[in-house]
């Protein structure tokens, strides 16, 4: 499984919609910004919001500040192809 992990207080609907194809191949862990998630958000770079996809040998395999959907899906087909 790609581990997705979302600094955001929701998931986009947009990421969601994206990844509908591949859903089988994601889990999603949805990280808001709290007191206690602060240093997690300065140590992973993230000033507002942020998305990272994690392959399933542990090595970061996308990392975005925003959701942008076009990026991802041109990223999301060349590994399923």
């Amino acid at each position: 499984f790609f581990s997705v992990l979302v600094f955001d207080n929701k998931i986009p609907e947009q990421m969601m919609t994206t990844i509908e194809a591949f859903k089988e191949f994601f889990s999603f862990e949805l990280i808001p910004f709290t007191k206690d998630t602060e240093t997690l958000y300065e140590r992973f770079g993230i000033e507002q919001t942020g998305y990272y996809i994690i392959r399933p040998d542990m090595y970061i395999a996308y990392r975005a500040k925003q959701c942008d959907p076009g990026h991802l899906i041109n990223y999301l087909s060349k590994i399923f192809k």
